[in-house]
């Protein structure tokens, strides 16, 4: 799966894990790193393949 992610997939997934880890340690940090990290690798997912595509779509027509 990783093999046809975006470029950005891997940096996000290493800083969401680096950022678990630092929440792991300390415990009064909150979530939102890491919800974060996880969050722009969807939207990255999304971009790279639904909608670049409709954007070609778009443009040809």
């Amino acid at each position: 799966m990783l093999l046809n992610a975006p470029k950005e997939t891997l940096l996000y997934l290493t800083n969401s894990e680096i950022n678990y880890y630092n929440i792991k340690k300390n415990p009064n940090l909150d979530g939102f790193a890491v919800v974060s990290s996880y969050h722009k690798i969807l939207d990255s997912f999304i971009e790279h393949f639904i909608t670049s595509n409709f954007r070609k779509f778009c443009v040809k027509k």
